[in-house]
């Protein structure tokens, strides 16, 4: 796939949500909440090393911000999830 169809492909899916994209950089799929942005985050990382974990995080990072901006103030939990996947990884 050209980085031009990578590009039309990513900007389909962020209509439908928040943009999951894997190791390579390629968008899977999206979500519609920010709850299954950060449960899908977890489930595809979970069985990864710290690398490439790290590398997934990167190519998610703009979606990370996006889907943590959404969320509502009074989801305290879900807040503080995103604040310590950020601190972790956002180095």
């Amino acid at each position: 796939m050209s980085d031009e169809d990578l590009a039309k492909t990513d900007k389909v899916l962020q209509k439908s949500g928040f943009v999951f994209r894997n190791g390579e950089g390629v968008p899977i799929n999206a979500v519609p909440t920010p709850s299954d942005y950060i449960q899908t985050l977890r489930n595809n990382m979970s069985d990864l090393t710290e690398e490439q974990r790290k590398e997934l995080f990167n190519n998610n990072n703009d979606q990370i911000q996006k889907a943590y901006e959404a969320v509502e103030e009074k989801d305290l939990a879900l807040k503080e999830s995103y604040k310590k996947l950020m601190s972790i990884y956002d180095k």
